[in-house]
Order: C-alpha cells, then structure tokens, then sequence
C-alpha cells in the first residue's frame, strides 16, 4: 500500500467532516510494516485503528482521537502531537525519536518498553499509564527528554531506564518512579501518594 491508498483508506472510514464521521459504523483498520512520511492525521478520528511496526516520519497527529488505538512495534522520527487523546491503547514497543508531544491526555494507556530520546512532553496528562521497560539489555528507554508541567496519576516508570532526563514543574500523584535514579532531574516538582 503507497502514501495515496493509505490516505484513501483513511478518508474512507476515518475522516470527519464538520465534526462528525463520514460513517457511522466504526471500521476497524489495520496497517503494518509501512513507511510513513511527511502525513498529516490531524482530519482523521483513527479510534480503533492499529498501526503495527510501521515506521512514521515528520508526521503530524493534531486533535486527532487515537482511543483503542493499538501502534505496537512503530517508529515515530520527528513527529509533532498536538492535542490528542488516547484511552484504553497499546502502544508497546513503540519508539518516538525527535518528536514533540503537547497537550495529551492519555489514560489507561500500556507503553511497555517504550523508547523516548530526544524528545519533548509538555502540558500534557497521564492517567493509571504504564511506562514499564522490560528488556533492561535495550538502550536507555528514556533518554535527552524533557518532561515539563505534566501530570503523572498512578503512573507506573518500574524498571524504566533514564539517561538525562528532565521533569520540570510536574505532578506526580500515586505512581512509581525512582526519585533518585541518577538519569533523572527533577526540578519544581510535587510528589504525592494519593
């Protein structure tokens, strides 16, 4: 499948049009082992769409719905998220690298083995979200990224590796995260258990 049947396919059973879907039914789609590049998702509701192991580049996803979305195994390399919100998703294996992240709300969301490096998350919330990093033999999961005025809520980082990251002006309330793993810098943050 090329960039212009994937955008077909897209509009087909994803696109809204004056804030409503083209169809009422919801379609799921899946798409795997793409190339993906220089693609705007902002026009589609993509809830229910699984992407696996595709590779996206200087693709911008802005308020679009990524609900029960499920984009294990994919590369996200100089991508802008603007805006967004996933619930109940998969996003295990997935790796963002130059991307920025502003505005999401995500809850109930599995990030397990994510890799973030070179990234920055702004202004955005996570809730009972899961950045568990499994396979300690990888690359740091998290690394020259920057977290500032996020909210973590019941939040769970176990064994998350951490090399030069920063939280600046977060909230953490109710999760796990080692506060004093040397790859982490906390500045202007507040901890509770509640």
């Amino acid at each position: 499948m090329n960039k212009s049947d994937l955008m077909h396919l897209l509009a087909e059973y994803t696109l809204v049009e004056n804030g409503l879907k083209k169809r009422d039914e919801l379609m799921e789609i899946t798409i795997k082992d793409m190339t993906i590049n220089d693609l705007n998702f902002s026009k589609y509701n993509l809830c229910g769409t699984v992407f696996l192991r595709n590779k996206f580049d200087l693709c911008v996803f802005y308020t679009t719905n990524l609900t029960h979305t499920d984009f294990s195994g994919s590369l996200f390399c100089r991508c802008s998220f603007d805006h967004n919100w996933i619930y109940k998703s998969t996003w295990d294996d997935v790796k963002f690298i130059h991307s920025s992240i502003v505005s999401l709300k995500a809850t109930k969301t599995d990030f397990y083995d994510i890799v973030m490096q070179n990234c920055e998350v702004k202004d955005s919330k996570f809730k009972r979200c899961d950045f568990v990093h499994v396979e300690s033999e990888q690359q740091d999961a998290i690394a020259c990224t920057i977290f500032s005025n996020c909210v973590f809520d019941q939040c769970d980082f176990e064994n998350c590796n951490f090399k030069s990251v920063k939280f600046i002006g977060c909230t953490f309330i109710g999760s796990k995260i080692n506060t004093v793993n040397s790859g982490i810098l906390f500045t202007n943050c507040d901890f509770s258990d509640n």
